[in-house]
């Protein structure tokens, strides 16, 4: 298995070797085992240590002499300073990100990418990628209990579906009421502003963020509507609720339930916002 970073060639031991090479002659002498540095060797001739690099430089197992060459009579050994004996390779899933440098040009890369926050095909709870189901409820402004509705029965469609994406949530909904007699609850008054909750995570709590909603269809509101007057809503900061409105302030501002309470009256809508719920 792959694993990052360069391969690690060599481990080293702790005790220095000896190798002698009395006899030898020419401008350079073949090392027994391969260093990285001219540091990684004391080069003794005629019992004098010599400069690293500039007395003598190093690649792999040749030691090359700078402006000089040794002869049968000189006495010449090495002791190797940090001696590589056997190849190592790190062992699977031994390398942390603590020994990873994870910013590159001031931009910092690190990233979690255990299952449960990033992988795509995970939908659990907390990952980084969500799809799922909610259940849209048409509450209103002064519902004594806000998260539930404001109209009795029970509806023909109540479909809500989700995708997040990190902290970006796209929220889409259909609420239908049930075709039969519409009758107020949980505190309901027809002059209260329409409101639709249960969205599945919570709006960020951010001064003047109002995700708007789009809507794509509404039918049989009651005919106090306002002909040519579309509705439109906005999320509401730090909650999982959107407030409705009308689309221009020569209408009345917020939509009152009245206006939504009829027998088979719908809306369908979607919003995206940015939520810091986990």
């Amino acid at each position: 298995m792959g694993y990052v970073g360069n391969q690690t060639t060599n481990s080293f031991s702790s005790q220095p070797s000896k190798q002698d090479f009395t006899g030898s002659s020419g401008s350079s002498i073949t090392l027994s085992h391969a260093i990285a540095s001219p540091e990684d060797i004391s080069l003794y001739i005629n019992h004098v240590r010599q400069e690293p690099t500039t007395s003598y430089t190093v690649a792999d197992t040749t030691v090359s002499f700078v402006g000089y060459s040794i002869s049968a009579t000189d006495d010449v050994y090495v002791t190797y300073n940090a001696l590589a004996l056997q190849s190592v390779v790190p062992t699977d899933g031994s390398v942390s990100r603590a020994k990873i440098a994870d910013d590159l040009s001031g931009a910092n890369l690190a990233i979690d990418t255990t299952s449960s926050t990033f992988k795509m095909t995970d939908l659990t709870t907390n990952a980084f990628y969500r799809t799922g189901t909610w259940t849209p409820v048409a509450t209103s402004s002064g519902a004594t209990d806000p998260t539930a509705t404001v109209f009795s029965g029970t509806n023909t469609e109540q479909i809500g579906r989700y995708e997040r994406i990190g902290d970006v949530v796209h929220a889409y909904f259909r609420l239908t009421l049930e075709v039969a007699t519409i009758n107020y609850t949980n505190n309901g008054a027809n002059t209260d502003t329409l409101r639709f909750t249960g969205f599945p995570f919570t709006v960020s709590n951010i001064t003047g963020y109002y995700p708007a909603l789009a809507i794509g269809d509404f039918v049989n509101w009651t005919s106090g509507w306002l002909a040519g007057y579309p509705p439109m809503g906005f999320m509401l900061p730090n909650t999982n609720t959107a407030s409705m409105k009308y689309p221009t302030t020569s209408g009345t501002g917020d939509i009152q339930i009245q206006y939504f309470k009829s027998s088979g009256a719908s809306l369908t809508a979607s919003v995206t916002y940015k939520t810091d719920d986990a």
